[in-house]
Order: structure tokens, then C-alpha cells, then sequence
């Protein structure tokens, strides 16, 4: 990631083309934790890269940075990806839809999406038909649910 690829006045991320896996460039939304981060590496002092690498370069693997975190937080077994799971987790657990989780993801189908994290929607199904079932009670003066 490049200090010029961000826009925090517009919360975004762009990744061009030739470094996004679809081959496409995308816009990446900034939450508030992210530009929190951002900003500090901003006030650290501006490099080319946000994450610098030793060399000058970028940052290639934070593995060393990211097993001392887990060490540090009591944590056995987690991999780097298993955050991007678990942030559509998040999102479809908070009553984020699965469409909302493949854009964030990056996906280029919902069908990854919708098959890796389909239990969770289900229950998401299970709550909507249960709303629609009380709906109909109340309208026929039953009691809802």
C-alpha cells in the first residue's frame, strides 16, 4: 500500500490493477479503525509505503510481526487469512448480507461467498421468515411469535 493508492479525506483505498488478484482495480472503504492506523503511520512520518520494509522497500510478510501478537495475545493457531474470515463472520453475524460481505472481500461472484459463509446466513433466513410469520399473526389477531 502507497501513501498516494489512499484518500482519508474520502476514506478509500485504491488497489490498481496490476496488484489486485482480479486483475481489475477496486476501491477499498476505510472503517474507523483503519484510518485510526493510518493516520498514525501518517504522523510517524511519511515514507513511499505505508508499511516499509527494511530495505525501503514494502512490507512483503508480517508473519515474525504477527506471531509476536499472537504470542502476546494467547492465541495457538490463527493464520493472517483466517482475519479475513472472520471480518465476514462479523458482517453477517451484525445483519450484513452476504453480497455486502463478497464487496468486501473482493470477490468476484457471490457464489464464493454465499458458499463459505451460507450457515451464517441461514440463520439471518430463519429470523426473516419468522418477522413474516408474525406479521400475518398480527394481521389476522393472533399473537405474533
Amino acid at each position: 500500500m502507497t501513501w498516494s493508492e489512499l484518500s482519508l479525506d474520502d476514506q478509500v483505498w485504491c488497489i490498481p490493477a496490476q496488484r489486485s488478484k482480479s486483475g481489475k482495480s477496486r476501491l477499498v472503504p476505510l472503517n474507523d479503525v483503519a484510518l485510526q492506523v493510518l493516520k498514525a503511520r501518517a504522523d510517524a512520518g511519511r515514507q513511499d509505503y505505508v508499511f516499509p520494509g527494511r530495505d525501503g522497500g514494502h512490507l512483503v510478510n508480517p508473519t515474525k510481526a504477527f506471531k509476536r501478537v499472537m504470542a502476546r495475545a494467547g492465541i495457538a493457531d490463527l493464520k493472517i487469512h483466517d482475519l479475513r474470515r472472520s471480518a465476514a463472520t462479523l458482517l453477517i453475524n451484525n445483519g450484513g448480507s452476504i453480497t455486502q460481505a463478497q464487496k468486501l472481500l473482493g470477490h468476484s461472484s457471490s457464489t464464493l461467498t454465499a458458499t463459505r459463509y451460507a450457515f451464517l446466513a441461514e440463520a439471518q433466513v430463519r429470523d426473516a421468515s419468522q418477522l413474516v410469520s408474525n406479521a400475518i399473526s398480527l394481521a389476522c389477531g393472533l399473537p405474533a411469535g
